[in-house]
């Protein structure tokens, strides 16, 4: 247990460059909280309140670049600046039920959400906003991008009717869609991390001017997954992995020096249970974390 808070939490972002995680909460009129990534300071930064700029709230995601967060509630997509500051409407939109996930695209300004009310995936510019069918989906629920493969991935929920769900996936303009795996009776959340890594280096490559960890391959994984890092020179590492509760669980280079260039680890988590972790890369210049999914 990180926070107990919250009477009923609902959607959660991570903000890893600060080591914080957001979340929200539908009770009363809607509120957003922040806290550090072991639930210790938590802080209300948006409550509710009668102009309803929280009511029925039930998602956020983070735009880290810009400094904002945005969420949807019933009737709108909102947007606030990282500490609750500056509220404005994105979007008006329509549902009759609350919609259930949102997922912002900074890169191209389009910010999507789920319909649960039509069965659709919608979508809007984040400036002058005008919601639009994106996919037409069978029970969609929890919503990911996949930014570096150009991908939306949706859950089709279909608890309610006993027969099962699954993933499916389309291009970020709604084409293409192809479903990628069923699913057991499942609700809630989907989160998809996507990945490019180098897979070698030739002796006319330039080497890396900066520090670089990179996303793990495969991942979701199971039981092993590869950790690339790079490095402009030779220093010293450290590269540890947490659990979802920051208690350490492995420490795979314990300040060991490590030569200038592509470097590889293999993480082998035979040993731990189906979850989230996080591997962190530390040297004397710089600390970096990203998560990974074991799936068993």
């Amino acid at each position: 247990m990180l926070n107990d808070e919250s009477d009923s939490a609902q959607g959660i972002a991570l903000d890893l460059q600060n080591n914080k995680v957001y979340w929200v909460d539908l009770v009363n009129n809607g509120e957003i909280l922040r806290a550090d990534l072991d639930g210790s300071n938590s802080e209300s930064l948006v409550a509710g309140d009668e102009d309803g700029v929280t009511g029925g709230i039930t998602d956020i995601d983070l735009d880290l670049e810009n400094e904002k967060m945005y969420w949807v509630k019933r009737g709108a997509i909102m947007r606030a600046d990282l500490d609750g500051a500056n509220v404005e409407t994105v979007v008006e939109i329509t549902s009759f039920v609350q919609p259930p996930s949102i997922a912002v695209n900074t890169r191209d300004g389009v910010v999507y959400w789920v319909d649960s009310s039509s069965g659709a995936i919608m979508h809007a510019d984040m400036e002058n906003g005008e919601a639009e069918v994106l996919v037409v989906a069978e029970d969609p629920a929890g919503l990911s991008l996949d930014l570096e493969n150009g991908k939306i991935y949706w859950l089709n929920d279909y608890f309610m009717t006993g027969e099962g769900g699954s993933v499916d996936r389309a291009n970020l303009d709604g084409t293409e869609v192809e479903r990628v795996f069923d699913t057991g009776f499942t609700r809630g959340y989907l989160h998809v991390v996507g990945f490019e890594i180098p897979t070698s280096i030739s002796p006319n490559d330039e080497l890396p001017n900066s520090i670089q960890l990179g996303a793990n391959y495969p991942n979701p994984f199971n039981p092993q997954t590869t950790i690339t890092y790079e490095l402009a020179k030779a220093t010293p590492v450290t590269l540890q992995v947490f659990n979802s509760l920051g208690q350490k669980v492995k420490t795979l280079l314990n300040n060991q020096v490590v030569s200038e260039g592509i470097n590889k680890v293999v993480f082998d988590a035979s040993d731990f249970p189906s979850g989230i972790y996080f591997y962190t890369l530390q040297t004397a210049e710089a600390t970096f974390t990203r998560p990974m999914t074991l799936v068993k």
